[in-house]
């Protein structure tokens, strides 16, 4: 969304790619339709040129992002590498980095709250040294010393300073799977952060060449869980990343122990859907120039069920109004019936099976997996 080729862009990605094969995620074929098919319908494709300086893209998530394997398999469903191999397979070259903690926000990952070169054994800092199988610790990168991590995710939120690739060409935010969804926690935690990310991002690229002219910063908009919120617990939690909290909880934030008012905004996929959509939707004024519709095109995979009245308004009058959502008419749809595939219980296959003997509060029909999304 945001782009002056969005009609033309879907057209190609849906002639050369075929959104609908199962083989490719509907998040993969939102990320290329917003950021490298408008190179690609502006270019000409295939290329026929000289070698192309690759697409220096940077990834600031969570599990969301770097995907966690399916049960009893080491390979990740990792998100920067499915763009990395699309685009390339599309003549787009793409050198990709993340900076992923699982659980978190994107608040704990702002570049005020990660300076270079911090010792983390003098107290008074407040980090710990970060280091995983994906980032070794003589990189030097370091967090707060409250958050944790897992060995598959990388942790290292001074990537974004350091731009080991060159100038970043783009970043893209994605956060907890339930914030933007929360209009106080969005406003104090995600919307600021893009605020910081989008004015460092623009400081540090002055005089620089980039691929769209200048530095892009996406924001990831996020899906629905299957049910919407779960009824078991009506609230949004922490992600079992606390620390990734550090102004209060997202519980505190949705006021979930004394009201059910945020659970009734996100109860069904539909209503969770939009809320999510128009938290993320928010960030456009915030300092993004490019929303990922991820949610909306999971929701069309789904069938497009309508998106009930009562929870739509009572969303928009948290924000004043649809904001930037107001010219798209909403739920989105597939083009061909047959395209929306995923449709009733058939969404379950959309979502990572977790075990066999898993016992998901995502649903209520007895399924193995929960919120993170399957490679299909």
């Amino acid at each position: 969304l945001n782009s002056s080729d969005d009609e033309e862009a879907e057209d190609f990605v849906s002639r050369c790619m075929g959104w609908r094969a199962p083989i490719i995620p509907v998040m993969i074929a939102a990320l290329v339709v917003a950021l490298v098919s408008p190179l690609l319908v502006r270019q000409g494709w295939p290329w026929q040129g000289p070698p192309k300086q690759p697409l220096r893209i940077l990834f600031v998530g969570n599990s969301f992002t770097y995907g966690p394997p399916v049960f009893n398999s080491n390979i990740m469903n990792n998100l920067p590498l499915m763009f990395k191999f699309v685009s390339e397979s599309l003549g787009e070259p793409v050198l990709q980095q993340e900076d992923t903690i699982g659980g978190c926000s994107v608040y704990v990952h702002r570049p005020s709250m990660n300076a270079e070169g911090k010792n983390c054994s003098d107290p008074q800092h407040k980090c710990i040294a970060a280091h995983s199988k994906y980032v070794n610790i003589s990189l030097g990168c370091s967090v707060a010393e409250d958050i944790k991590w897992f060995d598959f995710e990388s942790p290292c939120p001074q990537a974004f300073t350091r731009a080991d690739h060159g100038a970043w060409d783009v970043v893209v935010l994605q956060d907890h799977s339930a914030l933007p969804s929360i209009p106080s926690a969005n406003r104090a935690m995600f919307l600021p952060s893009v605020t910081e990310f989008g004015q460092v991002l623009r400081q540090k690229g002055k005089g620089l060449k980039y691929r769209f002219g200048e530095p892009v910063l996406a924001s990831f908009m996020t899906w629905s869980y299957y049910q919407g919120t779960p009824e078991a617990t009506k609230c949004p939690g922490n992600g079992g990343n606390p620390g990734c909290y550090p102004l209060k909880s997202l519980d505190e934030y949705a006021d979930c122990k004394a009201s059910s008012e945020w659970y009734n905004q996100t109860s069904t996929h539909p209503c969770q859907a939009y809320a999510l959509a128009r938290g993320y939707a928010e960030s456009l004024r915030n300092g993004a120039q490019v929303l990922l519709p991820a949610g909306l095109a999971w929701e069309a995979a789904r069938g497009g069920e309508a998106i009930p009245q009562a929870c739509r308004e009572a969303i928009d009058a948290a924000y004043g109004g649809p904001g930037p959502l107001a010219g798209l008419e909403l739920p989105l749809r597939a083009r061909e019936e047959a395209s929306a595939r995923w449709r009733g219980t058939a969404a379950h296959d959309l979502y990572r099976f977790a075990a066999p003997d898993f016992k998901s509060h995502f649903c209520d029909d007895g399924c193995k997996h929960d919120h993170h999304p399957s490679a299909l």
